[in-house]
C-alpha cells in the first residue's frame, strides 16, 4: 500500500519559485483555503478561485502519475513560466522511498525513484510522460490511477465511482480489491 509521508514542488502551475511540502507527518485534519489579491497585494474579499488550492493535490498527482485530474497529458502545462525555472515535484513514502519528477525549461522531463535503496533515473523528451516510464513506476510501487483517482480524498476532481462505467468500475474494483476472476 502506499503510504506518503510527504510531497513538496517548486514552480508548479500556480506556485512560484518556492519549495511548498505538505508534511502528513506533522498534521492533524487540515482545511485548504485560498485568497486572491488584487495587483496592490490586497485581499479580494469573497474571491479564492485561481488561488493554488487544487493546485496541491495535482502536484501530487503529477509526481505519482505525470498527470493530473484536469490534464492526461499535461507536458509544459504544469510549469510556472512566470518563474523561468524547472518545475518540479517529490512524493517521499514512509519507507524512505521517494518519486521526484522534473519538468525543465528545455521541454524534458526526468523521473528519479528511489525504491528499496537503489536510485533510478528515467529521461524523455517528449510533450508527456512515457508511457513506458509510468508503466515502470506502476509496477514497482503499484500506482493505480483509477483507484488513487476515485477515492474518497480526491473524487471532488473526477467522476465517482457511480458514473463510471459499469465495466470500468468492475475492473477497478477487482484492481482494489485485489480480486482475481478465476478464483
Amino acid at each position: 500500500m502506499l503510504e506518503i509521508a510527504s510531497w513538496s514542488w517548486c514552480n508548479f502551475l500556480s506556485y512560484g519559485d518556492y519549495v511548498s511540502t505538505v508534511d502528513l507527518d506533522s498534521m492533524n485534519q487540515c482545511f485548504i483555503t485560498g485568497v486572491v489579491e488584487n495587483e496592490n497585494g490586497n485581499n479580494i474579499p469573497g474571491k479564492s478561485n485561481g488561488a493554488g488550492k487544487s493546485s496541491v493535490i495535482a502536484a501530487l498527482q503529477w509526481a505519482l502519475f505525470g498527470r493530473t485530474s484536469h490534464n492526461a497529458n499535461p507536458g509544459d502545462k504544469v510549469m510556472n513560466h512566470y518563474s523561468k525555472n524547472d518545475c518540479w515535484a517529490k512524493v517521499v513514502l514512509t519507507n524512505g522511498d521517494s518519486i521526484l519528477r522534473t519538468r525543465r525549461q528545455d521541454g524534458s522531463s526526468e523521473v528519479v525513484y528511489y525504491h528499496s535503496g537503489c536510485e533510478q533515473s528515467i529521461v524523455a523528451d517528449t510533450l508527456s510522460t512515457l508511457k513506458a516510464q509510468q508503466a515502470r513506476l506502476n509496477q514497482v510501487f503499484k500506482l493505480d490511477w483509477d483507484v488513487f483517482s476515485k477515492s474518497v480524498f480526491f473524487s471532488v476532481f473526477d467522476k465517482s465511482w457511480m458514473q463510471m462505467q459499469d465495466q470500468q468500475r468492475k475492473k477497478v474494483l477487482e484492481r482494489l480489491l485485489k480480486l482475481d476472476r478465476f478464483e
